[in-house]
């Protein structure tokens, strides 16, 4: 399979939330791509609810 375009990378730092049950993470670099990949699936959930 031959790439033609690198999404880029996304810097998170894990650390444990008030429970200790679970794991937080901040994004530290990326919040755009996290965004844009959202309003993706956004749309393309939406483009396939609407055709069945």
């Amino acid at each position: 399979m031959n790439a033609t375009h690198f999404l880029g990378a996304v810097a998170i730092h894990a650390h444990e939330a008030q429970s200790k049950k679970l794991t937080t993470w901040s994004v530290i670099d990326g919040q755009q791509r996290l965004t844009t990949l959202q309003l993706l699936a956004d749309a393309a959930c939406t483009l396939l609810a609407e055709t069945g």
